[in-house]
């Protein structure tokens, strides 16, 4: 589940709850968001987060996931896909900004 601005994961935590009874759900905050680091030097562009889902979506060793994405989740999960070879079993966008600036 990918959270968009200025959210976090605790905005997917109840859905994640009620979903974990018959699915695996993995949250995550992008880097400069919630429970993130902060770190005033780490880029937090669209680029950078899109290359960040897909290397943690292989960290968590996870193939083929449905992914829901909300706002700016929605962007970096396209880029993910679209840009950097992310593999979904589905996408569901929700209210997503999907515009690649050039």
């Amino acid at each position: 589940m990918c959270h968009g601005t200025p959210w976090s994961s605790a905005l997917w935590q109840p859905f994640a709850e009620a979903l974990s009874r018959e699915f695996a759900v993995y949250l995550w905050d992008m880097p400069g968001y919630g429970q993130s680091s902060m770190n005033p030097a780490r880029r937090v562009d669209l680029g950078t987060q899109s290359t960040l889902f897909r290397e943690l979506l292989r960290h968590w060793d996870v193939e083929s996931p449905h992914v829901v994405a909300h706002d700016y989740g929605g962007a970096v999960s396209l880029r993910a896909f679209l840009l950097h070879g992310a593999s979904f079993a589905s996408l569901a966008l929700v209210e997503g900004i999907a515009g690649f600036p050039t």
